[in-house]
């Protein structure tokens, strides 16, 4: 029996491109989040006495609910990690006579990953002006309660002790 292989690309790098999101072609339509992943390779050459550096682009192909992430978080400038399987694509282009290929990162749950590391801008896309400058509402079992109409919710899974600290909280 033949030992399985490993097909795995571990990315850091600079968003270059504001993402594009679409649908894929065909009978179901998937949606697809599209960026180009920016990384940067660093060295010191003994031989010139200098440091020199090497940027490589990727083409980033994300699917699944990891889309959702790429929508609301990722930007042109942000620092991401990326964690996917290399593919190369391959077709022929209407009239013309060679082939074309690509070679794309792939990240789609259960193996991929994607990590937002620094956003562009100290701030995630989706933060505006408003919702930085709210301060978050602090957890509160009455407003659970009167969100959810379940009123045994969370008392269900406290000990003694602690449903009466919950009790006296929400006096």
């Amino acid at each position: 029996m033949a030992a399985a292989g490993l097909n795995k690309a571990m990315l850091i790098g600079h968003v270059s491109c504001a993402p594009k999101i679409n649908v894929t072609k065909g009978k179901v339509g998937v949606r697809q989040a599209i960026f180009i992943l920016a990384t940067t390779e660093e060295w010191f050459d003994k031989a010139t006495n200098q440091r020199r550096t090497k940027t490589i682009t990727h083409r980033i192909v994300v699917y699944g609910p990891l889309v959702n992430v790429v929508e609301r978080c990722v930007r042109q400038g942000a620092r991401v990690y990326v964690e996917g399987k290399i593919e190369t694509r391959r077709w022929m282009a209407n009239g013309a006579p060679t082939e074309s290929w690509t070679v794309e990162i792939i990240v789609q749950v259960p193996s991929g990953r994607l990590t937002v590391l620094d956003f562009a801008n100290g701030e995630p896309a989706w933060a505006t002006e408003e919702s930085l400058d709210e301060e978050p509402a602090p957890l509160s079992i009455k407003r659970s309660t009167a969100k959810y109409g379940d009123d045994a919710g969370l008392q269900r899974y406290l000990m003694p002790d602690d449903q009466d600290r919950s009790r006296h909280r929400q006096d």
